[in-house]
């Protein structure tokens, strides 16, 4: 009895690839993409980032022009407040978290594209890029929700 064998004879749900292991082991991960479309779980993977990744990047649209939306209904309250700079400041991040989470879709596209035709270092480069626009575009909304909180409550005023 072979050790792969012996294996899964002590442990029949788990199995090892040892061929990929050794690969692995190497630093040769073009096998373990080629196994791993092999069996369909790259697939199913995929499918499962890209459903995560639509929900994040509606919820960075959302939260971003929501809170546009919100303080743009409240604009003639807003206006009589001293620290208008901050407003304005607050606007102009929130419209560029828009922008940003709306790059973030292209950027998600392009890495979708570059894993469908095998092209890992655009992949990459694509994901990398969409985390990076997903994050400031986060960053956006809570500095600007900061700015108008520190507007409506005076912060700095004497």
């Amino acid at each position: 009895m072979d050790l792969s064998s012996r294996r899964q004879h002590c442990c029949p749900r788990v199995s090892v690839n040892f061929e990929c292991l050794h690969f692995l082991i190497a630093g040769d991960d073009r096998f373990e993409r080629e196994s791993m479309n092999d069996a369909g779980n790259n697939d199913a993977a995929n499918e499962g980032y890209r459903s995560f990744s639509r929900g994040a990047i509606a919820a960075v649209i959302t939260i971003n022009s929501g809170a546009l939306i919100a303080s743009l209904s409240q604009f003639e309250t807003l206006k009589e407040l001293p620290n208008q700079y901050a407003l304005f400041l607050a606007f102009s991040l929130w419209i560029g978290g828009v922008t940003l989470g709306s790059l973030t879709w292209g950027a998600a596209a392009m890495a979708a594209q570059a894993f469908a035709t095998d092209r890992q270092k655009k992949e990459e480069w694509f994901a990398g890029l969409g985390i990076l626009l997903f994050f400031v575009s986060v960053a956006c909304f809570a500095i600007g929700s900061t700015l108008v909180t520190l507007a409506l409550f005076g912060a700095g005023q004497q």
